[in-house]
């Protein structure tokens, strides 16, 4: 999506620079990968709990940058808090799965 676009959905992001926001989306969409593809190939499945710890510290960054700005947070923090519990049950609960 062009920047000018997303701006207009989330304002914070012409806030911020460009680099970072593709930080941001190369950072997610490789944890999104990192919680998929090892269940998928059944190829290091211990690389999940990771992927989704990752996940978790990204989106309680993004939960604090809202605080920060005095935007709604509530969607990060949830995305935060089922991240957090999936790296749980993959590293501690069933981490052979």
């Amino acid at each position: 999506m062009p920047i000018g676009e997303l701006a207009q959905s989330a304002p914070w992001a012409a806030d911020v620079p460009v680099a970072f926001l593709r930080f941001i989306g190369i950072a997610e969409m490789a944890g999104a990968a990192g919680l998929i593809l090892p269940g998928v190939t059944r190829i290091a499945p211990r690389l999940m709990s990771t992927a989704a710890a990752g996940l978790a510290l990204i989106m309680l960054l993004a939960v604090a940058f809202h605080i920060w700005r005095g935007e709604p947070f509530i969607i990060q923090l949830v995305v935060a808090l089922v991240a957090v519990a999936v790296a749980w049950g993959r590293a501690i609960r069933s981490p052979g799965l």
